[in-house]
């Protein structure tokens, strides 16, 4: 991770909305002022995902002692930026994680953006972006009370807000650790102050409603489920005829994958390669345990990191379904 600076109020000349004279243009410094924004928000960066720094910092100037990311950081910063052109002033973009996609070449990213409302507590949405030839909106997710995330025991995970269903996969599992910390604190807002659909908040998320301009193939995208087939449980047949038992099966997993966790780069391999990496080592498939797995990355990314608050009152990552489920982050054989 690195930390980098995005300019928050892009010039009049470099902006692809100058010509608009909606919300969405830029400000001057005396604006900017007014409107106690700083001109630049601070990210810690890495090459899938990026995190806004805390409130407190938001007003530190651009450091000359930033030290240079890599060009696959840059490319972040770059996306950072552009992005920033979709979004008003009033608006923070408080993280945006790099998404998996079936069609190669195609750059797309989870953001998380934040506001005041109107009743001056923090609300947020979710927009899906595509960074391709343009930088367009693709999807809006409001984030309300009845907010659940599941993790889909594939290496991603779906949110569910109103009936409507999406499943978003990082592209590396440091992606889905910092994706899965923002979701749950927006989340657990919009809990705490009881947001509803039809509610006197979020009014100012139907602004990205209107600037979804994506096309086609990419809307196909961000509405795509994943197949019944690859989300079935395993029949009871196959788990009765296994040679080892569940228990010591889960307990191997539980000891190769931190070994698997420690040696490679979190930043750049995906869940489905740790998997891969454990049946090799393991010799035996594992199909019937991607949930497990999945569980088990988030209790050892944990253990890695320190205290964090996307499991409150812990600085341990959950080590069941039980706990993960209190806190609306569950597995696919939970809610199954």
């Amino acid at each position: 991770m690195a930390l980098v600076t995005v300019q928050r109020s892009p010039s009049i000349g470099n902006s692809p909305q100058s010509s608009d004279s909606g919300a969405g243009g830029s400000l001057d410094d005396d604006d900017t002022t007014k409107n106690g924004r700083s001109l630049s928000e601070c990210y810690f960066a890495g090459k899938g995902a990026a995190v806004v720094l805390p409130q407190h910092h938001d007003r530190l100037p651009p450091s000359p002692a930033v030290p240079a990311l890599p060009s696959a950081g840059s490319d972040i910063q770059y996306h950072l930026q552009s992005m920033f052109y979709l979004l008003r002033p009033e608006e923070t973009l408080k993280m945006a994680v790099k998404l998996e996609s079936v069609h190669a070449g195609r750059t797309r990213y989870l953001v998380v953006v934040s506001r005041l409302g109107r009743q001056g507590t923090e609300e947020s949405c979710l927009l899906g972006i595509d960074c391709n030839h343009a930088t367009t909106v693709g999807l809006v997710l409001k984030v309300l009370a009845d907010t659940a995330i599941t993790l889909d025991g594939d290496g991603g995970f779906s949110v569910s807000v109103c009936g409507r269903q999406h499943i978003f996969k990082p592209v590396s599992v440091q992606a889905m650790w910092s994706a899965l910390q923002t979701l749950h604190k927006v989340s657990g807002k919009a809990r705490e102050h009881n947001y509803f659909l039809g509610g006197l908040t979020h009014d100012w998320v139907s602004y990205y409603e209107g600037c979804i301009t994506s096309d086609r193939s990419c809307l196909n995208e961000w509405h795509a489920m994943d197949s019944l087939e690859s989300r079935r449980p395993p029949s009871p047949d196959s788990v009765r005829h296994k040679p080892i038992e569940r228990e010591e099966t889960e307990r191997l997993i539980r000891s190769t994958l931190k070994e698997i966790m420690m040696s490679v780069d979190l930043d750049e391999v995906t869940s489905k390669q740790v998997r891969s990496k454990l049946e090799e080592s393991l010799d035996v498939d594992l199909g019937e345990f991607k949930s497990f797995i999945d569980e088990e990355m988030l209790v050892i990314l944990g253990q890695m990191d320190e205290a964090t608050e996307i499991f409150p009152q812990s600085t341990w990552a959950p080590s069941g379904t039980r706990q993960t489920s209190k806190n609306s982050i569950r597995t696919a054989s939970a809610t199954s």
